[in-house]
């Protein structure tokens, strides 16, 4: 029962980041999609924390691959809003 329950909480978090990346794209907001798609990627970043933390799925020296990853897509989102599209 507490994986059926953490594995419904990781659903209804996935599609509110969906419902969010829709919002975010249209007025008043208008993110630019060449942003908005990217960011909408972080949800596998979201995904991996729920395997590492929850589920327990990535173990060993692959969390540490995980985080190097997770450092690269942080710089990518901070490039791409700052340089990206839309950017001032």
């Amino acid at each position: 029962p507490d994986a059926l329950l953490a594995g419904m909480a990781g659903g209804l978090v996935w599609n509110l980041g969906n419902i969010c990346s829709i919002v975010a794209q249209s007025p008043p907001f208008s993110l630019a999609y060449g942003v908005a798609y990217p960011i909408l990627q972080c949800a596998l970043f979201f995904g991996g924390l729920w395997g590492i933390y929850v589920f327990k799925e990535i173990r060993g020296r692959a969390v540490n691959v995980f985080w190097v990853g997770a450092i690269l897509l942080v710089a990518g989102i901070i490039a791409l809003s700052l340089y990206g599209p839309g950017a001032t």
